[in-house]
């Protein structure tokens, strides 16, 4: 088993974001019943499986050889879904009922046409429940009840845009202080400078370099001084390095942990081409960092996703 990454820092105690109050972020929503029940077919055929069935019926895939006189109608081996109608609908209600390896002849358009069912297959949607939620993959979603909310809130997205932008970072600050941590020093320092390294300093302060830049600069640019950006990036820095030590808690919870195996696989990106040593990249870009970037990405997503299945639970 690969050996797991840990950080110096430590969460001492985690804030419960189900005890956050997001009631001021939330709008009427009104529920479209039959599009609830398109979405969740559709996310139930993501997973469906075919099988052989004993009886031709609407929906299924049905393969046939025809015989006439009208060239559209001599096909060997063709697979059509019966009940759409792009082969021939006359036809296709016709062999409703038939059963594999039947032949007969039918009238289409008032003229005789030879058919042979030679298969017939049949799409089987799983059960909406928590062996559905496991397999889906999809972040938020751990039983089959998380389906029938997550198809339900589709419907939702486009409504929900505005306060979702305002409740996310509320509920993810709100966690945070709640939350207890032991942060160290060296590490808090790192993620300062590693969200100084995100910023593209040419299109922000031109040919000047930070330490150049006056607050006349920032002034101009920014509309705010360098003593206030730089106070906004330490903060950054801070609930980076928070918000990547509460997605370790959760990632654990959900069984996994984040590994040296995980972290080797990180680096690949840096050293994709040969323009790097694998010592490079890790000498470049530390364990630190894929912890920062990929453990507080984790906690973005979980409290995301959480705020939205809060702002939907009065119209679910």
């Amino acid at each position: 088993m690969s050996e797991r990454i840990t950080m110096k820092s430590k969460l001492l105690r985690e804030g419960d974001p189900w005890q956050v109050d997001l009631d001021q972020f939330k709008i009427p929503l009104a529920v479209d019943q039959e599009r609830c029940e398109r979405d969740l077919t559709n996310f139930r055929r993501k997973y469906a499986v075919t099988e052989d069935a004993p009886e031709a019926a609407a929906q299924d895939m049905v393969t046939l050889t025809c015989a006439a006189e009208s060239p559209r109608f001599c096909r060997e081996h063709i697979t059509i879904r019966l009940g759409l109608g792009l082969f021939s609908r006359e036809l296709e209600g016709q062999i409703l009922g038939w059963t594999p390896g039947q032949s007969g002849t039918v009238a289409v358009k008032g003229q005789p046409v030879s058919v042979t069912v030679e298969a017939i297959r049949r799409e089987v949607l799983p059960e909406v429940d928590d062996a559905l939620a496991a397999r889906c993959g999809v972040p938020g979603i751990s039983t089959g009840e998380d389906i029938l909310r997550y198809c339900k809130g589709k419907q939702f997205d486009d409504a929900l845009e505005g306060p979702l932008d305002e409740a996310f970072p509320y509920l993810s600050r709100r966690v945070m202080e709640d939350s207890a941590f032991e942060l160290d020093p060296e590490e808090l320092a790192y993620s300062r400078d590693f969200m100084l390294r995100q910023i593209s300093w040419a299109s922000v302060l031109g040919e000047k370099t930070l330490a150049e830049a006056t607050d006349e600069d920032f002034r101009e640019r920014l509309d705010t001084t360098k003593e206030d950006f730089l106070r906004g990036i330490e903060t950054s820095g801070r609930f980076c390095l928070q918000g990547a030590l509460i997605g370790m808690a959760m990632l654990e919870r959900a069984g996994r942990a984040p590994t040296e195996d995980d972290y080797a696989a990180w680096l690949r990106r840096y050293t994709e081409g040969g323009l790097r040593t694998e010592e490079e990249a890790r000498r470049e870009h530390p364990a630190l960092e894929y912890l920062l970037t990929e453990m507080c990405g984790y906690f973005d997503d979980e409290m995301e996703a959480l705020a939205l299945r809060r702002l939907e639970e009065d119209a679910l």
